[in-house]
């Protein structure tokens, strides 16, 4: 895992004079894809016990391979995970985004997972979801709202967020964006991974082609999908999301 880990941050860095994209993501949240056609992201995602004595680690790859057609893949690793006993989670998944020019966008996901368990039983199944997010208001705030349906709990999510964002110049850094995000609870039971509703917060770094992401939440786990199943208490825990935009048009 560590090999994988170096293998995929130097070719990060390699790349680095083949890319050019941009996309107001979230923490955990799932935005409508303003990528092009031809491009991919490359999203390196790690949840820190304070002390770094346990760590959760997710890498995801997305492409859009068509206008707004965008397919999307992830293997997580639980290193560290009190309540649940997932071990490593890998998903498929493939989504199409519509805009309302100047007020609206909206993505349809859906996505097969399939994850291990520390009993190394194996479950899937599949998880479907919707994603909306307005036009920049005032050029500066973005609110975004996920609505989901979990088919191995048998369940709806619920998530809802904001991004405010500021173009800035300094050095390499070309946007500054504050993000929170909230994931709230309204029919608690045994699928849950804990009573507490699910909350972050962070702040984000924009380069040309990189978003460094750095958040605290009270939750080790990554992704809407986990974070609508709650957490055990609020604890709060250390993250951060590392992004990479290639355009593959520029090779």
């Amino acid at each position: 895992m560590k090999r994988f880990r170096v293998f995929f941050l130097l070719l990060l860095i390699i790349a680095a004079p083949m890319t050019f994209a941009w996309e107001e993501d979230m923490l955990n949240l799932k935005v409508p894809t303003n990528l092009k056609a031809g491009s991919i992201v490359v999203d390196i995602e790690h949840r820190l016990l304070i002390g770094f004595n346990g760590a959760n680690f997710d890498l995801v790859l997305r492409g859009v391979i068509w206008s707004k057609l965008e397919l999307y893949s992830s293997y997580a690793k639980y290193m560290y995970n009190p309540r649940d006993n997932t071990k490593n989670e890998f998903t498929i998944g493939a989504s199409y985004a519509y805009f309302l020019p100047k007020i609206l966008r909206g993505q349809v996901d859906v996505q097969f997972y399939n994850y291990e368990e520390l009993t190394n039983n194996s479950k899937q199944n599949l998880f479907y979801q919707l994603s909306l997010q307005s036009e920049p208001i005032l050029k500066t705030f973005i609110p975004v709202v996920n609505v989901a349906y979990d088919g191995d709990n048998q369940r709806f999510g619920y998530g809802a967020g904001f991004n405010i964002g500021f173009n800035i110049s300094f050095g390499p850094i070309q946007r500054l964006s504050l993000i929170g995000e909230y994931f709230p609870i309204f029919n608690r039971n045994s699928t849950m991974l804990g009573s507490k509703n699910c909350f972050a917060a962070g702040l984000v770094l924009g380069t040309y082609g990189h978003h460094f992401m750095f958040l605290l939440g009270n939750s080790l786990e990554m992704g809407g999908r986990r974070l609508m199943l709650g957490a055990p208490k609020n604890t709060m825990y250390f993250g951060f999301n590392i992004q990479r935009f290639l355009d593959l048009k520029t090779w």
